[in-house]
């Protein structure tokens, strides 16, 4: 064999072996894309699990959150609430409150005999709190009348006979001056014994307790008023003669009972 035979075989054979190479390199980019594709398709599906967990955790994160504000600030109304709560009911508790503790029938200085005894009244009023009231206001009006008032009678809201304004201090008690103006004579105080004319008083205290930011209060009252005893001999040593009142079943309230009348 000659050498240009050796290489004409030679380039014979390396063209035959062309399409194997051209097949195995075609395989392998294949098996290359695939393993490329299988590879994304596992990068997409763990990014995509991972974004799953990520919303996932996100949307418990905000919740949370969201959760714990709502908390918060319940806690925080609560706690309002309650301090809110506990400075009413210390305000409750060491506030004044007036109310009436008694009804004087007293003489007029200088009347005393038969024909000329003149009486009027007198309001006790007093501050059953631990703190004093401020600007306190007591308002009466005494009326001496041939007959009851009926169940109903609701007293006028402004008597005009007295003003006394003043403080009250805790525990304290002050009187009243004294209605009416025109005083009630014995022969009245007689009657009013025997039950053939009625005398009524009636009123209101209003005042303003020392906390701030608070309403002014008010205490009205109305009551019938019964005398007993020797009012003709009252003026006399050893006399018997005593009083006592009524509440009646209207006219009698403290602050919001008083339908805001203040």
């Amino acid at each position: 064999m000659s050498l240009d035979d050796g290489r004409e075989e030679e380039k014979h054979a390396a063209g035959a072996d062309q399409p194997a190479k051209r097949q195995q390199a075609i395989s392998a980019l294949s098996a290359d894309f695939q393993r490329f594709v299988q590879a994304y398709k596992t990068y997409r599906e763990e990014h995509d699990a991972n974004e799953r967990e990520k919303y996932v955790w996100e949307k418990r994160t905000a919740r949370g959150v969201w959760l714990y504000t709502l908390l918060t600030v319940g806690i925080v109304a609560i706690s309002l609430c309650q301090l809110r709560t506990s400075r009413d009911t210390e305000e409750r508790q060491l506030r004044a409150y007036v109310s009436v503790n008694d009804v004087i029938v007293t003489t007029i200085a200088g009347t005393l005999a038969p024909d000329n005894s003149k009486w009027r009244l007198n309001i006790g009023m007093q501050n059953t709190g631990t703190t004093p009231t401020e600007r306190a206001t007591v308002r009466l009006h005494a009326e001496v009348r041939d007959s009851k008032f009926s169940a109903d009678f609701v007293p006028q809201d402004e008597p005009t006979d007295i003003t006394d304004p003043g403080n009250i201090a805790p525990h304290a008690a002050i009187t009243s001056r004294s209605v009416p103006e025109s005083a009630i004579s014995t022969a009245e105080l007689i009657q009013v014994r025997d039950h053939s004319k009625f005398l009524y008083v009636w009123g209101w205290s209003k005042y303003w307790d020392v906390f701030r930011d608070t309403n002014r209060h008010i205490t009205k009252f109305f009551y019938q008023v019964e005398v007993y005893g020797d009012v003709e001999h009252a003026f006399e040593p050893g006399a018997f003669f005593r009083g006592k009142w009524l509440i009646q079943p209207t006219g009698n309230c403290t602050d919001d009972e008083c339908d805001g009348k203040q």
